[in-house]
């Protein structure tokens, strides 16, 4: 086949004695192998001629680093040439070469998705597992297994596997269009944007802005870090946190005694509900409820880009970058509001979308020691005073409804109709003063497990959920096991329909599917009276009526049953399967209802 791309999506495979990479696009598939059975270098180093960039998955950490290695390898015998891979390879994976010459330029949609991100890492077949992918494979042999000749085959046909998935993650809707706002972006800045995560790009912008503002060099601005102290609660906590009560007043003043080091939480009652100050925000510790609209409201209120706005009350500010900081977040501001007015404008659109990112990833980066926006000082003063300012507001409004919930932006009031207004008027007033803008909204119901688990409804139908027993529609590096019960508990909740009814006229069965990564230490095993078949490291698997146990077996010679009492169906490579096990997924339902439903605390 005559090469036509100029663009490839790619992945390697290196074994001792085995090495092989494969490039595709569309109806375009190349494999090159470098083995005891055929030496494809020159081949391969031809093809690359013709390619002007590659797309990969975790590849400018590893894959192009290998690559860029195998193109230069000259050794005369193949078997050098493999043992010189192959230890180039362990090395890598040892970060012992962590600046390597880019050859080829390069898309790598983990970095694009911020996946070298702990709190959002997430491998391959964790992505065909969230992709509903029908086949999900795990890596054939051991990394460093010798292999025979005879399943070379196998691994040149898992590689292509690989790509393949690539290819369909790099095709996604959203990686798409993330890659179109990074294009139109680049063009704006005069930068290449392609490799970005979005508080990659926040960072950026931020620093373009600044130093556009305020004349200073970008190369010298970016090397700038603010320090790290044990720095006085007294001296983060802002003059204007004022309370009225003796008891809010002396949780105030034990705050201010301490040190933000040996600070980890303050827990207290408000309304009889309890609150937690923490370094990263404010949170009730809800019992399980369940309320819907009637005699009573359920007003919601949430103070609009709230740590930006706080950053501008207070004078917040990155100390080594001075008060100029808060002109170009000022105008930042003003300049996404701006744009989010002019609809159906092209280059508005792009200019408030660009900006929504800068001001959400600042304050991550306050907390980003690589960052030159890394303040903690300044962190801590945003965190600290917008949980106080909140609990300043709850106070005021003690007179007129009862807190139910809060999180790091807002309140929810259970309230008679008749102190609606009087409550819009406190906190109208209470934000103004701090120019900060405020909304509102009215929920017809609202169904929470915890703090971080809930599903509420508003009154003009609009959906607000968090956590895995509640979202559907689930980030890619979050869990996608049995979205089905959560489904069934959304229909129930917002629509009435009963769990059963939702569970068995479901006709996506991978929404029954789970699945279990095994670790280093353990590893999975399908058990029946007469048969002990190991799993591979990412398992896929519906339960089901009928089958075996899935065991899990430790190193140290512990054994645990994954799902006690019920069998699974291996659902890695997805086929024909009706014989679920409909109770189950029905109890697991009924199981967080009833949490709910039937456990709704005294606070009501």
């Amino acid at each position: 086949m005559a090469q036509k791309s100029l663009i490839y999506v790619y992945d390697i495979e290196v074994y001792p004695n085995f090495f092989c990479v494969t490039f595709a696009f569309e109806d375009e598939v190349y494999t090159f192998e470098v083995s005891e059975r055929k030496n494809e270098l020159r081949k391969m180093n031809t093809f690359l001629k013709g390619v002007k960039g590659l797309i990969g998955f975790n590849s400018l950490h590893y894959d192009q680093k290998i690559l860029s290695f195998v193109m230069d390898s000259d050794l005369p015998h193949v078997q050098d040439i493999n043992k010189a891979i192959y230890d180039f390879n362990e090395e890598v994976i040892e970060n012992k070469h962590p600046m390597v010459k880019n050859r080829i330029r390069q898309l790598d949609l983990f970095k694009l998705w911020h996946f070298n991100n702990k709190a959002r890492r997430t491998s391959l077949k964790g992505l065909e597992i969230a992709m509903q992918s029908k086949d999900v494979r795990d890596l054939p042999y051991p990394p460093g297994t010798y292999l025979d000749e005879g399943v070379f085959d196998e691994v040149i046909s898992y590689n292509i596997h690989d790509v393949r998935e690539t290819e369909k993650f790099y095709n996604h809707f959203e990686t798409q269009e993330m890659l179109k706002l990074r294009k139109d972006l680049g063009k704006k800045y005069g930068i290449k944007l392609s490799n970005h995560s979005n508080s990659a790009i926040g960072e950026t912008v931020m620093l373009k802005e600044y130093c556009r503002v305020t004349g200073k060099a970008e190369s010298y601005i970016k090397h700038l870090r603010g320090q790290y102290r044990n720095y006085r609660m007294e001296h983060i906590i802002d003059e204007r946190i004022k309370f009225e009560s003796p008891r809010l007043q002396s949780l105030l003043e034990d705050l201010r005694r301490k040190n933000i080091g040996n600070f980890e939480e303050i827990k207290f009652l408000l309304d009889e509900l309890p609150l937690k100050v923490a370094k990263g925000g404010l949170h009730s510790d809800n019992d399980p409820f369940y309320l819907k609209e009637g005699e009573f409201i359920l007003k919601d209120l949430d103070a609009g880009s709230y740590y930006p706005h706080l950053m501008l009350t207070f004078n917040i500010f990155p100390r080594h970058l001075g008060p100029e900081f808060l002109d170009v977040l000022r105008e930042i501001v003003t300049r996404r509001l701006e744009a989010k007015k002019k609809k159906g404008d092209p280059e508005a659109a792009l200019e408030a979308a660009s900006l929504k990112i800068t001001v959400n990833s600042i304050y991550g980066k306050l907390n980003d020691e690589y960052s030159f926006l890394y303040d903690p000082f300044c962190l801590y003063r945003v965190t600290i005073n917008g949980q106080l300012m909140l609990i300043m507001l709850a106070e005021k409004l003690q007179s007129v409804g009862k807190i139910i919930y809060a999180n790091t932006d807002g309140l929810t009031y259970k309230l008679k109709p008749e102190n609606e207004k009087e409550l819009e008027r406190i906190t109208d007033e209470f934000f103004a003063s701090f120019d900060i803008p405020v909304e509102y909204d009215r929920f017809k119901m609202m169904a929470l497990r915890d703090c971080n688990n809930f599903i509420f409804e508003t009154t003009s139908g609009k959906i607000k959920k968090k956590g895995k027993m509640f979202v559907t529609e689930r980030e890619f590096h979050k869990d996608h096991s049995m979205v089905i019960v959560s489904k069934a508990i959304e229909n129930y909740f917002i629509k009435g329909i009963p769990v059963e009814t939702t569970i068995k006229e479901s006709d996506n069965i991978f929404d029954f599917c789970m699945a279990t990564k095994f670790g280093k230490n353990s590893k999975g095993h399908l058990v029946t009276v007469n048969s002990d078949e190991p799993v591979g490291k990412n398992f896929r698997y519906i339960v089901a009526n009928k089958g075996p146990v899935l065991l899990k077996k430790y190193d140290d010679g512990r054994k645990e049953f994954v799902w006690r009492g019920y069998n699974v169906e291996p659902f890695n490579y997805a086929h024909e399967f009706k014989d679920i096990n409909y109770k189950f997924y029905t109890r697991e339902a009924n199981k967080i209802i009833d949490q709910i439903v039937n456990q709704t605390g005294s606070l009501f």
